[in-house]
């Protein structure tokens, strides 16, 4: 099978942590988050890498036997979690290293208004937000 993959080297990576958590591929033990192809010790079903910008891997899907697409490319091509096979696992290490966060100057900690903004983001509010739009395609993890 010919499998799609990010070439940029977050998203690649972050790719074969998915394939190796569905148990396609085993990475070396310290590929991490910055596993490329060459950090594949066992592919016991021989699996074919074709590795493309990510952007490219949904207009390209038909071409390939399967793909590992980035959430929102998967989103702008109408592709929903029904369509999924496998999804990175929220406690996973790369969905870990990569989660959105809100950063501030030095020194605007406490400021009222970013504490405010910091509260609104991570409330029950925006959580059911985040649930009822996008269908498992993003996940809240605070």
């Amino acid at each position: 099978a010919l499998i799609g993959l990010p070439n940029d080297a977050t998203n690649e990576g972050r790719a074969l942590l998915v394939l190796q958590q569905e148990g396609l591929i085993t990475l070396s033990e310290d590929a991490g988050i910055t596993a490329t192809i060459n950090d594949i010790v066992d592919n016991p079903k021989n699996l074919q890498f074709s590795e493309m910008e990510a952007a490219q891997l949904p207009l390209r899907l038909a071409d390939l036997d399967m793909a590992v697409i980035n959430g929102n490319y998967a989103i702008d091509a109408g592709l929903s979690m029904d369509d999924a096979l496998a999804v990175e696992s929220a406690d996973g290490e790369a969905a870990q290293a990569y989660v959105n966060v809100l950063a501030v100057e030095e020194g605007r900690e406490d400021d009222p208004a970013i504490q405010a903004l910091a509260a609104a983001l991570c409330s029950d509010e925006v959580k059911a937000f985040i649930d009822e739009n996008y269908n498992g395609a993003v996940v809240a993890v605070f």
